[in-house]
């Protein structure tokens, strides 16, 4: 599930035909990668729906929506991620 997360977003990252936005991307998805592999259990179908709604308004063209969705995707994926992190120090992860 992990290497699809990452493939949709370098896919998205290419799409953008920045050279220098698939540089850069390129260590933050390996990064994202090992903490949706953390928290995919949870995560993965919210993220699947927040993919999509990226996806729908990259297609319909619509940027404004297209960066309202990324925002609102990584914001979801920052807060589960803290949440992880905040089990893993008190013990509470099984």
């Amino acid at each position: 599930m992990a290497s699809l997360n990452t493939a949709f977003h370098v896919t998205v990252a290419q799409a953008a035909g920045n050279a220098y936005l698939e540089l850069v991307a390129a260590p933050v998805l390996q990064r994202a990668q090992w903490v949706f592999l953390r928290t995919a259990a949870k995560r993965a179908p919210h993220s699947w729906r927040e993919h999509a709604a990226v996806l729908e308004a990259i297609t319909s063209g619509d940027e404004d929506a297209a960066e309202a969705a990324a925002r609102s995707h990584v914001a979801a994926a920052q807060e589960s991620f803290l949440a992880a992190i905040a089990k893993l120090r008190t013990g509470t992860e099984h």
